[in-house]
């Protein structure tokens, strides 16, 4: 059970788990809103990629069942359906 008022909680550890799902319930929210289901990647993941010089990327979309990993400028990048790339998470 996580409370909206977080900063409420005494406890540390409680209150940051406490954040974290917060924002995770807020992003799976945006997410459905969005309805993403685009599976074609993305061009702004390649570009942030650059800018930030991470080597892997994760696009997630909405519709079931995708799972692709594409190479693009050395880097690579994963297109995963929102219900596969959830179950990962511990």
């Amino acid at each position: 059970m996580y409370l909206f008022d977080w900063a409420e909680v005494d406890d540390e550890g409680v209150r940051f788990e406490n954040l974290v799902a917060l924002h995770l319930l807020k992003a799976v929210s945006t997410w459905k809103a969005l309805g993403s289901g685009d599976i074609d990647l993305s061009e702004h993941i390649p570009y942030f990629q650059e800018k930030l010089g991470v080597p892997a990327a994760i696009q997630v979309v909405h519709k079931s069942g995708i799972l692709r990993k594409l190479r693009k400028n050395d880097r690579v990048q994963w297109i995963v359906s929102a219900d596969r790339w959830l179950r990962t998470l511990p």
